[in-house]
Parts: C-alpha cells; sequence; structure tokens
C-alpha cells in the first residue's frame, strides 16, 4: 500500500475558443510568389486578423495579417516567427494560429 497514489480526472469543456479559431481561414485564389506580401484570397469576411499559417503537409509558413484590402485581397507579412517564406499555388488554405 506504499505505492498507492490518487488520481482525480475531470471531464470538463474547453475554455479556449479552438474550435472556433480553426474555422478561422481562407483559401488562396492566384499563385502566391516568393516576395509577394499582397495575396489574392476566396473570402476576407472569414479572417479575425493576427496570425495564420499556411502551407501544406509538407512545408509550412507563418503570416501576420496587416491589412484586409478589399473582399478578395489582404496584405500580410511574410516568414514570420523564424518561418521561411515560399511560394505557394493557388488553392492552398490559411489557417489561424491559435
Amino acid at each position: 500500500m506504499n505505492d498507492c497514489r490518487k488520481i482525480y480526472l475531470v471531464f470538463a469543456p474547453r475554455f479556449e475558443r479552438i474550435e472556433e479559431e480553426l474555422e478561422d481561414g481562407c483559401f488562396l485564389t492566384a499563385d502566391a510568389a516568393l516576395g509577394d506580401t499582397v495575396l489574392q484570397v476566396d473570402d476576407t469576411a472569414k479572417l479575425t486578423g493576427g496570425r495564420y499559417f499556411i502551407g501544406n503537409p509538407s512545408a509550412e509558413e507563418r503570416l501576420l495579417l496587416v491589412a484586409v484590402d478589399s473582399p478578395t485581397q489582404i496584405t500580410v507579412q511574410r516568414g514570420c516567427e523564424n518561418s521561411t517564406a515560399a511560394s505557394w499555388p493557388a488553392g492552398t488554405r490559411l489557417k489561424k494560429v491559435s
């Protein structure tokens, strides 16, 4: 009995807005070259601002949303948080970094 330990399990809902933030994002409608800071997207209404990542299963880049220029165009800062800027094809998804 000397090696017994008490364990408490708490089953409660999350307090963070994780699920909502995962829905925050959009898709590129035009290719993004290496030095582009203005990106064409499908719907800027889905973006709430802050940090986003763009990429595929093999590579990823962090972006900072600077401005929403129109319903289909945004201005970003590329290569944030020591990520490497890359070229991305149309259809690549931007997702919110929680």
